[in-house]
């Protein structure tokens, strides 16, 4: 399946060919600085994963593209930290203490990666490795927003399965916390919010929007960066195909499981990969209208119930193509 995941790939990206303008990657003129990609990158303990990710990255398929990237290492017992330093010497590596998890983890090495205001950053789950073209699709599209505040998004794939684990989404219905996750489009496609799994953010964008909101314990992150930038005035937009591979996370299984005892369920409800009243609070205040204090008490309902939310997850169907033009 992933043979055929990595078709449908290459077939997108003929269909956005025409979205490129004169100079595409590569191709512009040889006196012209190189544009600069940073990844950033939060790890801890898969250091195998994380080489592999990396190395995906480091070796695409993008001409006349400089590529950095910071990994902010939080508390790895398997020398990831180092690993990384050795293998990738364009890599700067940030030792924490192993309390960030994901979303301070990133802000953390956004924070590094914008002091030499490059031109992108890449936002990369350490758990996906990217199809070789990756980049320079992700950039092709981007070429037809210029000067624009946009978030590019690239859809990933379970490896095995082919079917479709992170990318953009549109919200289902009048709840906050309610989206569908969207079949990839066969043109560039306006969503409502993004995963940060694979997110190419442009110079204009992380200005406008500052940094990621490290706040959050753990998810919510990504969402709330894409749903900022609306409110801003800019767009969140879903590439063609899939850009890459990344298995499904199904720690969130761990609280609606009823064979369970609730106390396990609880526990993990509670802690930063769970769904931690603080960062539910955050993001609901932000996001919610006026009335989102009563969002809160449907997730105790299901942790007590053990069941999941129905239609959370489905894919949603296309409808539509980004705007390319203000």
């Amino acid at each position: 399946m992933a043979n055929v995941a990595q078709e449908r790939s290459r077939t997108a990206e003929r269909q956005i060919e025409p979205l490129t303008r004169p100079h595409s990657p590569g191709t512009g003129p040889s006196d012209a600085r190189p544009r600069r990609v940073v990844a950033i990158l939060a790890a801890h303990n898969r250091r195998e994963m994380t080489l592999v990710c990396l190395r995906s990255y480091f070796t695409q398929e993008a001409p006349g593209i400089e590529l950095r990237a910071v990994v902010v290492d939080d508390g790895s017992s398997d020398g990831t930290g180092n690993a990384v330093a050795t293998a990738f010497p364009a890599a700067e590596v940030i030792s924490a203490s192993g309390n960030l998890f994901w979303a301070r983890g990133m802000a953390t090495a956004e924070v590094s990666a914008m002091r030499s205001d490059p031109d992108y950053l890449l936002w990369l789950n350490d758990d996906v490795w990217l199809y070789p073209d990756a980049l320079r699709r992700l950039l092709r599209v981007a070429e037809a927003f210029p000067q624009r505040a946009v978030l590019l998004a690239g859809s990933v794939c379970d490896p095995d399965t082919g079917v479709t684990t992170y990318g953009g989404h549109w919200r289902r219905d009048w709840h906050p916390l309610r989206y569908a996750l969207v079949t990839p489009p066969d043109a560039p496609t306006t969503v409502d919010t993004v995963n940060g799994n694979v997110l190419l953010v442009p110079r204009e964008t992380y200005r406008l929007l500052g940094h990621i909101d490290g706040g959050f314990a753990h998810s919510y992150a990504d969402m709330d960066y894409g749903l900022r930038l609306r409110q801003a005035g800019g767009e969140n937009v879903l590439i063609p195909g899939h850009v890459g591979t990344c298995a499904a996370n199904n720690h969130a299984t761990v609280n609606l499981d009823p064979s369970l005892p609730l106390s396990v369920r609880w526990r993990y409800f509670r802690s930063p990969k769970g769904t931690p009243l603080r960062s539910q609070v955050r993001f609901l205040r932000r996001h919610g209208g006026p009335c989102w204090p009563i969002f809160l008490l449907p997730p105790y309902v299901r942790l007590l119930a053990g069941r999941r939310y129905p239609g959370v997850n489905r894919a949603a169907p296309s409808r539509g193509t980004a705007r390319s033009s203000p």
